[in-house]
């Protein structure tokens, strides 16, 4: 399995950097600098993709990528800034992606952000249900400030019900 993750990586890389010299094709996520991408492996050989320009999934049964962007109508949603830290349950069902770029200022989760704190930090959940993945949760430290960085690492428990997340800026 980590053999064909390893090739699954190296070719999806190499897809996404050829398709980013396509502007035209919007059916891709945008990695204008791949080697800053983190990804993830689920139990069904979707890939998760991390970037500077938020998430993907490619689903290898439909051969598509779904993105996770930013909504400005939903200040909930992922931000448009760097994802650089992934988790994977270990049943594949739970996603936690860390975005340390975030810059909400409120507390704890489902705290608004309001652009106010400039890198605060937040983690997102994503649930599977079926085949589909979805948002469960934005999540905010308990004393978010300026340049905690918070979601700079991310880990999450085995049945995906516990997370641990880094701020490496906390002081």
């Amino acid at each position: 399995r980590a053999i064909a993750a390893r090739i699954v990586l190296r070719i999806m890389v190499s897809i996404l950097t050829e398709r980013r010299r396509d502007q035209r094709d919007r059916g891709t996520i945008r990695c204008a600098w791949c080697v800053h991408a983190r990804s993830r492996l689920d139990d069904r050989g979707g890939l998760w993709v991390g970037t500077q320009d938020g998430l993907a999934h490619f689903d290898p049964g439909s051969g598509h990528f779904r993105n996770f962007r930013h909504d400005p109508a939903d200040p909930q949603s992922i931000p448009a800034g760097l994802v650089r830290a992934l988790a994977l349950s270990a049943d594949g069902n739970t996603l936690l992606v860390g975005a340390w770029l975030e810059d909400g200022s409120g507390d704890g989760p489902g705290a608004a952000s309001d652009d106010a704190a400039t890198d605060a930090g937040a983690a997102y959940v994503f649930v599977r249900t079926g085949s589909t993945w979805q948002q469960q949760a934005y999540l905010k430290a308990s004393n978010s400030d300026a340049s905690d960085r918070f979601g700079r690492s991310v880990a999450l428990s085995a049945d995906g019900n516990t997370a641990v997340i880094g701020a490496t800026g906390e002081d």
